[in-house]
């Protein structure tokens, strides 16, 4: 989310847009990956993309918390002007959506169910409720990071038992689901619910940003980055074609392997793509495309629905290895556009993107 007061974070702006870039390719991948058969070159070419993709909403969280955790807010100003807007834009659109899903894709007819999507969300606009809760505890959060070693704590905490022991509990459960079943039961008994979620990526946007990195934990990083991305490839194929279905459970964002992956992301960029534009249309274009993000995500996946629904244009079009990536850029590009079009509507601008 953008902070209009603080100083512009160039590599921040680069990051949104990659993020967001990720984000709808990652929902272009996973069209058919559930009905797709895993022995298939199609599926693995969903798996590939997908995989590349999963460090989209760690990296919008990380910024988030970077921006949000480095400047004291009164608890009355957050809900004014950062809850609240967040509230409207949430429910502006998925009502929206269970317009959409009742009238055009007719994915149900009860006033029940279409009430439910209005008040929970469509699939995406989790990311709002989460984003709105982490602003409902940052008060607490700016305290902790004043004291970068109970920070740091904390987020160790936080990668052991939302990210390390749920991905081994899991990884067993493969083999043996009763011994798994235990291993969660005494895991959930610590009720360590407040690093359990994603307040831990939250500090750790703040911790990353506020670090010194020297050039060998750098490379280290990017060594294990790359690591990850390879491993949630192959684990993800291996596992499904054995399964002969697919098997989601290294693309949790809840796992070392997608931790490792968006570290190294935010990483390369605070180190490496943090310099003013070349030119100043161009360093402008880039502002612009960072401050409609947010709304370009809201927007996308109408476009994503709208080609396969009314087109027939989605990622098994022609060869998903090209078509995947394609899509992504145009639907990229649309989602923006959109975007940028209600940035242009007074109200509209300050409330719903």
């Amino acid at each position: 989310m953008k902070e209009a007061q603080q100083p512009r974070i160039l590599y921040f702006d680069y990051l949104r847009i990659l993020a967001m870039f990720a984000v709808m390719l990652l929902h272009v991948a996973s069209q058919f990956w559930y009905t797709t058969p895993t022995n298939t070159a199609e599926w693995q070419a969903c798996n590939i993309y997908d995989s590349l993709a999963r460090f989209g909403v760690p990296i919008f969280v990380m910024i988030s918390g970077a921006l949000f955790l480095g400047k004291k807010r009164p608890i009355k100003r957050i809900y004014q002007k950062n809850i609240l807007r967040l509230l409207v834009a949430m429910f502006f659109w998925s009502i929206l959506y269970a317009l959409w899903q009742k009238y055009i894709a007719h994915a149900f007819d009860s006033n029940i169910a279409f009430l439910k999507e209005v008040l929970v969300g469509h699939v995406h606009l989790w990311f709002v409720y989460m984003i709105i809760g982490l602003y409902m505890i940052s008060p607490m959060l700016q305290k902790l990071v004043e004291d970068r070693k109970l920070a740091i704590y904390f987020v160790t905490l936080s990668i052991a038992f939302a990210f390390l022991i749920p991905e081994i509990i899991k990884v067993i459960g493969l083999v043996s689901p009763g011994i798994s079943s235990i291993l969660q039961a005494m895991r959930d008994a610590l009720k360590l619910d407040f690093v359990l979620s994603y307040s831990g990526l939250f500090v750790l946007g703040h911790l990353l940003h506020t670090a010194k990195i020297d050039c060998k934990k750098e490379k280290w990083l990017y060594i294990l980055g790359a690591a990850s991305v390879l491993f949630t490839m192959i684990a993800t194929a291996f596992v499904s074609i054995k399964r002969n279905t697919p098997v989601p459970i290294f693309y949790d964002t809840f796992t070392i392997n997608v931790l490792l992956q968006s570290i190294s992301v935010f990483v390369f960029f605070k180190k490496h793509v943090n310099k003013p534009a070349k030119s100043e249309k161009v360093g402008h274009l880039i502002a612009n495309i960072s401050k409609y993000s947010f709304g370009a995500y809201l927007v996308h996946l109408f476009v994503l629905y709208a080609f396969d629904i009314f087109l027939h244009f989605n990622s098994f079009s022609f060869n998903p290895f090209i078509a995947i990536p394609v899509i992504a850029v145009i639907i990229f590009m649309i989602s923006v556009s959109v975007s940028a079009i209600i940035h242009k509507i007074p109200v509209a601008r300050d409330w719903i993107v």
